[in-house]
C-alpha cells in the first residue's frame, strides 16, 4: 500500500518529452507565419544524438527539446487552449522542474477535471517547490473534494514568481528523533523543513504508530482540546505580589520553560555569531517550541483533513521536546504522522 498521492508508474521521459514536443508543435503551428513545420526530422535528429545516451551530444538535444517544448505548453497555456490538459498529462513525466510545473498549470485550463486529482496529487508532491505552488493552485481550481482537501494541506510560503526550483531532499527518518514506522514515506508537500515541521505516511494504523510512540513520550496520547490545556498550564505565569516568592511549583515551571527554550537554540545552533546567522538559528528553533505552544493543535481539528488525531509530546536528544500528531489522513488516505521539533540541518 503507498499514499494515494503516489499511484503512477511513470512513462519514459524521454518519449513524454518527445510527444509532447511533436504534439504541442502541430497544436500551435500556424502556416500563415510558419509555412514549414518547425517540428521536421527533429526526431531523427534527437535519436542520431542519443545513439550514445550519455554523450554532450544527447545532453545537448534533450535541452534543445525541452525549451521548445516548453515554449510549445506556455502557448497553449496562455492562449487557454483546449489541448493545453492533453499537453500537461505529458509533460507531467518530464525530467525538467520546468516542465512539471508547466504541466500542473496547463491540467488547470481552464479548471483541474476530476480525472486529473491523482496526476496532480503526485505533482503536490514533487521535491521541487515550485512544481508544488503550481500543482496546489491546479488543485484549487478544481471541483473534486478530495482535490480540495490536498490543495488545503499543501504547505506553501511563496509567491508563484519566487517558487523554489531546487529540489529538497526528505530527511532521514533517523534524524527526527521520534520512532518512526518502518515503511513511513516522507511528504514534501506537507513539510516546511525551515521551520521545524515534517510530515510522514504510514500504512500502520493510528493505534499501531501510537502505540511505538506512547513509552517514548513524556505527554499523550492527547487529543488537541486536552493538548491546548496542557500547553496553556505550561506555559501559564503566575502572578506574584510584592514580595511573595513564587511557589515551587511555578518555578518548576518557569524552569522547564528555560530548559526547552535553550536546548531549541542550540539544537538549531544559535551559538552566537552574525545576526543573519542568529536569525536563521531563531527560525530553526521555532519548531521546537511548539510543545509549549497551545495553538499548535488548532488545526488537526479540521474535520475534513484529519480525524481521530492524537498528539504527543516527546523527548528528542540535542533538542527541545517534539510535538508529534498522529491521525488518519483524510487527504491522501492511511495514516499521517506530523513531527514539529527544532529544524533538523540540510535541505
Amino acid at each position: 500500500m503507498r499514499p494515494a498521492i503516489r499511484t503512477r508508474r511513470g512513462l519514459a521521459a524521454a518519449l513524454a518529452l518527445f510527444a509532447l514536443a511533436l504534439t504541442a508543435g502541430a497544436a500551435i503551428a500556424d502556416v500563415r507565419f510558419i509555412p514549414v513545420d518547425p517540428w521536421a526530422d527533429l526526431g531523427q535528429a534527437v535519436q542520431a544524438a542519443c545513439a550514445t545516451p550519455g554523450s554532450p551530444a544527447c545532453a545537448h538535444s534533450r535541452s534543445y527539446l525541452t525549451t521548445r517544448a516548453l515554449a510549445a505548453l506556455k502557448v497553449l497555456i496562455d492562449r487557454r487552449d483546449d489541448q493545453a490538459a492533453a499537453m500537461g498529462r505529458l509533460a507531467a513525466d518530464a525530467a525538467d522542474s520546468r516542465l512539471r510545473a508547466a504541466a500542473a498549470e496547463a491540467l488547470a485550463v481552464p479548471f483541474a477535471a476530476n480525472e486529473d486529482t491523482p496526476l496532480l496529487a503526485e505533482l503536490a508532491d514533487d521535491p521541487v517547490p515550485a512544481v508544488r505552488d503550481a500543482a496546489r493552485r491546479a488543485l484549487a481550481s478544481s471541483g473534486d473534494p478530495r482535490a480540495q482537501r490536498l490543495a488545503r494541506r499543501i504547505r506553501h510560503t511563496s509567491l508563484p514568481e519566487e517558487a523554489d526550483e531546487r529540489p529538497e531532499k526528505p530527511p532521514a527518518a533517523a534524524a527526527m528523533g521520534v520512532p518512526l514506522p518502518a515503511d513511513a514515506i516522507y511528504l514534501f508537500f506537507a513539510s516546511e523543513p525551515a521551520n521545524g515541521r515534517y510530515a510522514w505516511w504510514t500504512a500502520k494504523s493510528p493505534a499501531e504508530v501510537a502505540a511505538a510512540l506512547r513509552g517514548k513520550a513524556k505527554k499523550g496520547p492527547l487529543t488537541p482540546a486536552e493538548f491546548r490545556a496542557h500547553a496553556e498550564a505550561a506555559s501559564e505565569i503566575p502572578e506574584i505580589e510584592d514580595g511573595e516568592l513564587p511557589s515551587a511549583e511555578a518555578m518548576a515551571r518557569a524552569f522547564e520553560m528555560a530548559e526547552q527554550m535553550m536546548a531549541a537554540l542550540e539544537g538549531a545552533g544559535a551559538d552566537g555569531g552574525s545576526p543573519e546567522a542568529m536569525a536563521g538559528a531563531m527560525q530553526r528553533a521555532a519548531g521546537g517550541l511548539a510543545s509549549l505552544d497551545p495553538n499548535a493543535a488548532d488545526e488537526y481539528e479540521d474535520a475534513d483533513l484529519y480525524a481521530d488525531a492524537r498528539l504527543f509530546v516527546v523527548p528528542v536528544a540535542g533538542s527541545a521536546d517534539a510535538l508529534v500528531a498522529v491521525y488518519r489522513d483524510l487527504a491522501t488516505g492511511g495514516t499521517g504522522l506530523t513531527i514539529q521539533r527544532t529544524a533538523v540541518g540540510g535541505r
